[in-house]
């Protein structure tokens, strides 16, 4: 019997190799150990977060940390998932972050097989069938239909890597959660399973809770099983809280300061199960009727799981998540499901007897798998090297290269805000100017993780008002504009924007009837222009005193913005009723009282601090920076939130210090992640027999 495992762990062994080698075929790994910067799609961008994260984050000890590369300023990774970036920085002091950050891009492509494999171990799948789902999956990972919804090869090389290395752990939770659940055992292993799952990406962990739920729903009936499975779910979710409240309170406490996106994507039924998944379909429904009319409880699970995903799609807009980023889910199970149809017929074979056959059939589905890939697979290679050959390869960089080193400067500088625009995409990407931070050290308006911050609708409208082309992301809670320079000027001096970037033909002539705006600047498509009316400044005292307003803040703040009218009175939301300033309910009861502004006021803008020293002790003084309960004061006492996002200070001192610090619920999220470690570390200590006979001495 030991032979016959050992034959069946390396006729596994050996298919996985085959496996990693087929995703490889389509890989050309020179690209991977170029010594460039990625580029293609989102992808691009997640590079100055995780360059971020090395030279500023990680020197501090800090996974979380104040950025103001975008949307004037966010809380780097608070809203985001760190993890993979944080594995980048640590190759990093092996590798070049350049090269680190391609490997882990990838990480959850290869992980995806593996994790299916061990899904189907740990859940008692008899052999071939664990290798064959993994083998099973590969139509999945190269399925070119998804090209943006996650789990995939293309998803992940559009940016969603993050998503990617999450949804293989997720398949891994559904294996080593049913083997716990069953031996009443791991359920600390499963608490770090699923504390890593949620780090690396909140949604797949949704998706893994709701899908545990089949141990309760299953034992509804049977108050002994009930009360047992409850007891190990409990355990399991306790300690997983504890271990994610570093992050997950901040997460969930300040989701107020974020701008929340819901939409609701209709795709048609071939787009979710094209071939070969179709055929699947058909072959998962038999199977899940099957295991219903047979009871076998692991097929029921998997069933379920589809179930739960079908249900998160459908309920997501509500929720305010994105149906789609579902989808994956319910399409890989539907590749792997049919396997386990094969188990019941399984119980009645002698392994040993058939292993001779049995050994063959992985064998001949992989090369199945692998002539259809090789027929069917068609961008994938080419967006592969698209991203991975980087920025530098691309033929425009010196063009591309000239205008960032003309811009070149620090955070301390004026903001550079580009128009958007699909011609990009000759650069690497057609988001290739949110990489300005990375290139020229600036500071520019849009860019990545748009729902981390509050002040992207307001960047998100600028775009529209100074773009030939844009992309409105909030357009159902906050719509956007046409072109329309006269405005896009005033906001664009209130964001403390000193150059702009254009590349259509229709910008550039329309700029030329604007005095404001002076060409400093051209390379290849490119200009750039200089707005010469803006004060480059980040702090300022305005030229009307603030009104207060304690409604809604959020539409209030985004009617004030796109009224002119209103514009140079700011918005102070506050519910102290002791508030000196006048306090309006409608925009049409704002009252101008001049602050007779003649202050002088010298600023040190840095990454987490602001200092500046003014004559005017009292006034109101606004920074051009995006408000987060976070940022702390010096020499006045609270930070206010201000219109459009910003925040104002009301100093009582000629020297003022901002810094970003922590809040209640970080101190507080820590402490208790310091105790789920703690437990972790006495529980395992406690359950070592060595370490058990060692303090009996």
């Amino acid at each position: 019997m030991k032979i016959l495992k050992n034959k069946k762990i390396f006729v596994d062994i050996i298919i996985l190799t085959l496996v990693f080698f087929l995703i490889l075929s389509f890989i050309d790994i020179k690209y991977i150990l170029m010594k460039t910067i990625t580029s293609g799609g989102d992808m691009a961008s997640d590079y100055y977060p995780a360059k971020y994260m090395k030279d500023y984050l990680m020197p501090k000890f800090k996974f979380v940390g104040w950025a103001p590369g975008w949307y004037g300023g966010m809380p780097m990774f608070q809203f985001y998932f760190f993890p993979c970036f944080f594995l980048m920085v640590i190759m990093s002091y092996i590798i070049p972050l350049e090269i680190a950050f391609k490997i882990v891009t990838l990480m959850g492509t290869f992980l995806l097989p593996l994790m299916t494999y061990f899904c189907f171990k740990f859940m008692k799948f008899k052999f071939p069938l664990p290798i064959i789902a993994a083998i099973l999956i590969l139509p999945f990972l190269f399925m070119e239909a998804n090209s943006m919804w996650g789990g995939n090869i293309p998803s992940t090389l559009a940016g969603e890597f993050s998503y990617s290395f999450s949804f293989s752990l997720v398949i891994l939770y559904l294996g080593t959660f049913y083997k716990g659940i069953k031996e009443n055992k791991h359920w600390i292993l499963n608490s770090v399973i699923f504390t890593l799952i949620v780090l690396t990406h909140i949604i797949p962990g949704i998706f893994a809770v709701l899908c545990t739920g089949f141990f309760l729903v299953k034992e509804l009936l049977n108050k002994e099983n009930f009360i047992k499975n409850f007891i190990y779910v409990f355990k399991t979710y306790l300690i997983a809280f504890l271990l994610l409240s570093f992050w997950s309170l901040p997460f969930i406490m300040n989701m107020k300061y974020t701008t929340t996106y819901a939409d609701f994507w209709k795709v048609s039924f071939n787009e979710i199960f094209p071939l070969p998944l179709n055929i699947f379909l058909g072959l998962t429904i038999l199977t899940v009727v099957t295991g219903l009319i047979k009871k076998e409880e692991k097929i029921l699970y998997l069933g379920f799981s589809v179930l739960c995903a079908i249900f998160l799609f459908y309920i997501a807009e509500p929720i305010h998540l994105v149906n789609i980023r579902f989808a994956p889910f319910f399409q890989c199970l539907v590749m792997i499901i049919p396997v386990s149809l094969f188990s019941i017929k399984f119980k009645k074979i002698k392994i040993d007897k058939k292993f001779k056959l049995l050994w063959i059939l992985p064998l001949i589905i992989f090369f199945i798998i692998a002539w259809f890939l090789q027929e069917n697979v068609g961008f994938i290679p080419h967006w592969i090297k698209w991203n991975y050959e980087g920025f530098e390869e691309k033929s425009t960089w010196f063009d591309y290269k000239e205008i960032n080193d003309f811009l070149k400067g620090d955070q301390s500088d004026p903001r550079v805000v580009y128009e958007h625009s699909s011609k990009h995409n000759q650069y690497g990407t057609s988001r290739a100017f949110e990489s300005l931070p990375l290139f020229s050290g600036r500071s520019t308006l849009e860019g990545l993780f748009m729902q981390s911050s509050i002040s992207s609708p307001y960047i998100f409208y600028i775009q529209s008002e100074i773009s030939k082309e844009n992309s409105c992301p909030f357009w159902r809670t906050f719509p956007c504009t046409q072109r329309n320079f006269t405005m896009g000027t005033k906001h664009l001096e209130m964001f403390n924007v000193k150059d702009f970037i254009a590349i259509s033909d229709e910008v550039k002539e329309e700029l030329k009837n604007y005095t404001q705006y002076k060409l400093v600047k051209e390379s290849g498509d490119l200009s750039i222009y200089e707005l010469t009316t803006n004060k480059n400044n980040y702090v300022y005292v305005p030229d009307y005193q603030p009104v207060a307003y304690s409604g809604d803040w959020k539409k209030f703040f985004y009617e004030w913005f796109e009224k002119e009218e209103y514009l140079d009175v700011p918005i102070i939301y506050t519910k102290d009723d002791s508030f000196n300033y006048q306090k309006i309910t409608e925009l049409k009861d704002i009252e101008k009282v001049s602050t007779k502004n003649n202050c002088n006021i010298q600023e040190e803008i840095m990454n987490e601090e602001i200092f500046f020293k003014t004559d005017c002790i009292g006034a109101p003084h606004i920074v051009k920076v995006s408000y987060h309960p976070n940022w702390k004061v010096k020499g006045a006492e609270k930070v206010y939130l201000v219109s459009p996002s910003f925040m104002l200070i009301i100093p009582n001192d000629e020297n003022v210090t901002l810094y970003y610090g922590s809040g209640f619920w970080e101190i507080f999220g820590k402490i208790l992640t310091f105790i789920g470690i703690l437990f972790l570390i006495i529980y395992t200590l406690l359950n070592n027999h060595k370490f058990i006979r060692f303090l009996k001495r």
